[in-house]
């Protein structure tokens, strides 16, 4: 997956060229989006600051290999 930052990028994202586009975008690049249903379906929108993050723990070595510890 590319994401890239940039003034191309919207233009880039519509050629297949990126995978992915956060904004703030240009006026003219906000008018293409509310104005064509395809890329509307497409748009994920984050609620002000929401964020997701993994943890991720390697089950393999102490503590995490005993499953009390995992439980507890």
């Amino acid at each position: 997956m590319r994401h890239v930052f940039g003034e191309r990028r919207f233009d880039q994202y519509l050629a297949g060229e990126i995978d992915t586009v956060s904004g703030p975008f240009s006026p003219a690049d906000q008018e293409k989006l509310m104005n064509d249903e395809e890329l509307l379906a497409q748009r994920g929108v984050s609620p002000g600051d929401f964020r997701t993050h993994y943890l991720f723990f390697d089950f393999q070595s102490a503590p995490f290999d005993d499953v009390r510890v995992r439980q507890a």
